[in-house]
């Protein structure tokens, strides 16, 4: 196993910061709290690093994940805000592996140009959140095409895009076998929308500069030819994107989190007080090593999800995994880098408060880091399952430790892994149930407690949990 780091990725690393240099502190504070970085963005487009995913053919870099990914990494490790324009990188892979080439050749040379911006990504909805297979914004087929009506929120750069990719339900959702059927996904001319009156959209302000809104759609009218793909396959294809925006996103956060390392480091060793610098304390070293670590440890996975993703394998869980890893490192890394600043950490002008805030959106963003974690948790189950169907006690600390733990099923459907209360106490029995049930089934569940080891049943600690979740818990993972 090569674990050297391609030259390429440094030459990348190296005309990327660069490029960054030129937007310090000073720029990012002066755009505070709402304005979009639009000379920035601009740059990266004539330089060509936002086109980085698109094939040559199109006009674009045709690089790797892995590159696009440090692109993005050294983007925010230079003190700026990938957040800005990283969506154009994993939408546009939605039109490139499934568009048609009349599509891709209409767009993705004007994307990469920069013509055309393909910033929005129209997914999440208000009354749903995470739970896109009951989205509600539904797509009407009629003479040429479809009307689009609904709602969607916190759809970020959508005021300085001029493309969206919209997912929409074309079929109702009672009338599909599975919910994951019925989705459509279309590329969407939001100034002709506007123009038409047919879409508003709204900023909302929060707590960082997100540029992030919230977009009614009243009736806009799309032709046939902005569908991708087949209708009622948007799902899969919208999954393709999230495992890409995943494992990008991975790489912002270690960007940041090498950012604040490195600041806290710097001040530590200059800042003096009682006589010596304060970083010669080892309780300001601590938190800055342990998120150092955190760091390192998260930039592996985010390598082995963007090698997965390249190579065509199935990625959903180390996508997701990197995304969490990383985003828990950078949010460790803010603390400590703020801690060590003391009270100059709160001051703009160190620009660790604006760093602070930017990167406490990814532990929430584009996904919570609770819903990943449950998928993980599901696909260990499901792989131990494979190899045994019949549950049993986890007798040693090893065993109580794994989170594979073994899995059962009840007359209900509903399915059950045993996992740990404690690294020493008794493990924990887990239900979860398949994605085709939509109520509750106490009754059916309890028929699976005679499946429950007999120091699981007797143990005071256990408890059974049973979850009122009726989606995937995070649309990656299935992927």
């Amino acid at each position: 196993m090569d674990f050297s780091v391609p030259e390429e990725l440094d030459e990348i690393r190296a005309a990327v910061r660069e490029l960054c240099s030129q937007y310090p502190g000073e720029y990012w504070r002066a755009l505070e709290p709402d304005r979009y970085p639009e000379e920035f963005v601009r740059a990266l487009t004539e330089h060509g690093w936002l086109a980085a995913l698109i094939p040559e053919e199109y006009g674009g870099a045709g690089l790797s994940l892995t590159a696009a990914s440090v692109i993005l990494e050294e983007v925010n490790a230079s003190g700026c805000n990938a957040g800005a324009c990283h969506a154009q990188m994993y939408i546009m892979g939605t039109i490139l592996r499934h568009g048609s080439e009349e599509q891709k050749r209409g767009y993705l040379p004007k994307i990469a140009s920069g013509e055309l911006r393909l910033q929005a990504f129209g997914v999440t909805e208000p009354t749903v959140g995470s739970d896109t297979t009951r989205i509600q914004t539904t797509a009407e087929r009629v003479d040429g095409g479809y009307v689009v009506r609904g709602q969607k929120i916190w759809t970020s750069r959508a005021l300085h895009s001029d493309l969206m990719l919209l997912l929409a339900r074309t079929t109702p959702l009672e009338q599909v076998e599975r919910r994951t059927e019925g989705l459509s996904t279309f590329v969407v001319d939001m100034r002709a929308a506007q123009d038409a009156g047919t879409m508003t959209i709204r900023p909302i302000r929060t707590l960082m500069n997100h540029a992030t809104t919230e977009i009614f759609l009243d009736g806009v009218e799309v032709p046939a030819d902005a569908l991708v793909g087949e209708e009622g396959k948007g799902f899969r294809y919208i999954l393709d994107g999230m495992n890409a925006e995943r494992i990008l996103i991975a790489a912002e956060c270690i960007g940041d989190g090498r950012w604040f390392v490195g600041k806290a480091a710097s001040y530590a060793s200059e800042r003096v007080v009682f006589g010596k610098p304060i970083g010669a304390n080892q309780g300001v070293q601590f938190p800055i090593a342990r998120a150092h670590a955190a760091i390192e440890a998260a930039d592996l996975m985010r390598y082995k999800a963007a090698w997965l993703f390249e190579e065509g394998a199935p990625c959903g869980a180390e996508a997701n995994t990197a995304k969490l890893l990383a985003s828990e490192a950078s949010w460790a890394a803010a603390n400590a880098c703020l801690d060590t600043h003391g009270g100059f950490g709160f001051a703009e002008e160190y620009d660790v408060e604006r760093k602070f805030r930017e990167t406490r959106l990814y532990t929430v963003a584009p996904i919570s880091n609770n819903l990943p974690a449950v998928a993980r948790l599901k696909a260990a189950s499901e792989r131990s399952s494979a190899s045994c169907s019949i549950p049993r006690p986890m007798k040693t600390t090893r065993e109580r430790r794994s989170l594979s733990g073994h899995s059962g099923r009840c007359s209900g459907g509903w399915t059950t892994c045993w996992t740990p209360f404690s690294t020493s106490g008794p493990a924990v029995p887990t239900f979860s149930r398949p994605l085709t049930r939509s109520t509750s089934s106490p009754r059916a569940c309890n028929s699976i407690v005679s499946q429950m080891p007999k120091a699981v049943q007797s143990s005071g600690s256990s408890k059974i949990r049973h979850s009122a979740r009726t989606s995937c818990p995070c649309a990656g993972e299935s992927s």
